[in-house]
């Protein structure tokens, strides 16, 4: 019998089953990167509509100017025919506002499209007409997807939705090689982050022991603080030189204001991939990747002398700042990366594709 030899393998490749459209605040261009570089699946097509504006992830609340913003992405984004493609579409997007205005476009065209909204964390909820119109598009959102276990309970309430329309999955960084470290003319304790952080008491807690330490944050972060000539203050600051500070710190301190909000998470991860040791205030956002004495420090919120005596310990064993820095990119390697956490937005997109 003879086979036909026209036959091509191609002809029975899996045609895409779901095209997503990407938007996040940090893609200026259209090539797929972020986590959906990460997936390979014949079922699921990515296109990425690109950002052109600037996103300041420190900022605690957009303006009127940044609303505008995320608001002619979101309308760009659906009214963008898909590029090669006839699938059923779908929005995945990162950050909650770019969701919000989606929504609210979905929701007052009567539209069934899905859409998935990664990284959904406000660092605080709000009432009043925000809090309406948050809650009214909402609704239309099919799936949050949150980065601490505690935002499940406090978006689910605010919001008034079900419980099963937030899902919790680890935050995830680029991982990055270990660099060449320099060695440091003193030895020194850094700080970093803008957002919710309590370098008032973190001054407090350093004053007594005089250890050399550098701040990295944005000037409001630092307004009415005196400064103790040990502690240097940086800010605006590459991220490059973020990463060569982290690497060369002996430690590494998030200390926190706000612990009903999770907050820190992209700075201690980002510090914790480079093997270094963190103390950390133990609050919402912390307490899902921090395991106390193994992969870092927990300190109580607000506890000066507990944070005293955390820095004070890391600062004096040196065996113990390596131990507790291999685990601490260990853990990172393991399940706060793009590759990582990339099976589970397969398995949440796949959800919504059709069979």
């Amino acid at each position: 019998m003879e086979h036909n030899s026209s036959f091509s393998p191609h002809q029975f490749q899996p045609e895409p089953t779901m095209h997503w459209k990407v938007l996040t605040p940090f893609s200026p261009g259209t090539e797929v990167g972020w986590i959906p570089a990460h997936i390979r699946d014949p079922n699921l097509t990515f296109e990425v509509i690109p950002s052109d504006y600037d996103h300041d992830r420190s900022r605690r609340l957009s303006g009127l100017r940044e609303w505008i913003d995320y608001a002619r992405h979101a309308i760009r984004a659906w009214f963008k025919k898909p590029s090669g493609s006839d699938a059923p579409i779908g929005y995945l997007t990162s950050f909650p506002q770019l969701p919000i205005c989606l929504a609210l476009i979905k929701r007052v065209t009567f539209s069934n499209v899905p859409i998935v909204a990664w990284c959904f964390n406000l660092g605080s909820t709000y009432g009043g007409v925000k809090g309406v119109l948050a809650r009214f598009a909402s609704k239309a959102i099919d799936i949050f997807v949150v980065h601490s276990t505690a935002e499940i309970e406090i978006y689910s309430k605010w919001l008034r939705l079900p419980r099963d329309k937030f899902i919790y999955v680890p935050l995830s960084v680029a991982m990055k090689p270990l660099p060449a470290v320099s060695q440091a003319a003193d030895r020194f304790v850094l700080a970093l982050g803008t957002a919710n952080r309590d370098y008032d008491g973190l001054v407090k807690a350093l004053t007594p022991l005089g250890y050399r330490t550098i701040i990295i944050a944005g000037p409001k972060a630092m307004q009415n603080l005196d400064l103790p000539a040990f502690v240097e203050h940086k800010s605006g600051l590459p991220l490059e030189e973020c990463h060569k500070l982290s690497r060369a710190a002996d430690l590494i301190v998030i200390s926190l204001k706000d612990v009903e909000a999770a907050s820190g998470q992209v700075s201690f991860l980002e510090t914790m991939m480079f093997g270094r040791p963190v103390i950390v205030t133990r609050a919402p956002g912390t307490v899902d990747y921090i395991e106390d004495g193994k992969t870092g420090m927990l300190v109580e919120p607000g506890d000066v002398e507990g944070l005293r005596s955390a820095i004070a310990k890391l600062w004096n064993d040196e065996d113990l700042r390596l131990r507790l820095g291999n685990a601490a990119r260990t853990s990172v390697e393991n399940s706060s990366t793009f590759k990582a956490v990339a099976p589970k937005m397969r398995q949440v997109l796949n959800s919504f594709a059709e069979g």
